[in-house]
């Protein structure tokens, strides 16, 4: 997907630049241009959401838009079956998917973050949990 993004806006400025009256490299388009054929493409791939006529990998975890049977939708992640069905909401009547795009990275917390959880018994710089702001690595002991 985003490499028909990325092809999408080179196609898009090189149709809306000229070229250099040197007979060099294409000029490139003013700011006010670039700006908004770059919010045009965004918009038709609306922000990144996929429709499911371009499924994502088989097993792949990805973020879905789910539509219910009054019209509200809501995200959630879900993946595609072996059998090619959505997991969890190929289920569930009067849920629909209707769009998907990749996951996010998860969020790896700063070791200098002190433990989320108040009855954290490592609070004193000892912990065995990696992502808990006390956390020591056994190589770091």
């Amino acid at each position: 997907m985003i490499e028909k993004i990325k092809t999408e806006l080179i196609e898009r400025l090189e149709k809306a630049s000229y070229p250099h009256a040197n007979g060099g490299d294409w000029m490139a388009v003013d700011r006010d241009t670039a700006t908004s054929i770059v919010e045009g493409v965004f918009d038709e791939y609306n922000n990144g959401w996929i429709p499911v006529s371009e499924p994502p990998e088989i097993g792949e975890r990805v973020l879905v838009t789910v539509m219910d049977e009054n019209g509200e939708s809501y995200v959630e992640t879900d993946h595609l079956d072996e059998s090619g069905k959505w997991f969890l909401y190929d289920s569930i009547d009067g849920l629909t998917v209707i769009a998907w795009q990749p996951s996010p990275e998860p969020y790896i917390p700063d070791k200098e973050i002190p433990c989320a959880d108040k009855e954290c018994p490592y609070q004193t710089g000892n912990c065995a949990v990696e992502g808990c702001g006390g956390y020591v690595a056994e190589s770091e002991e």
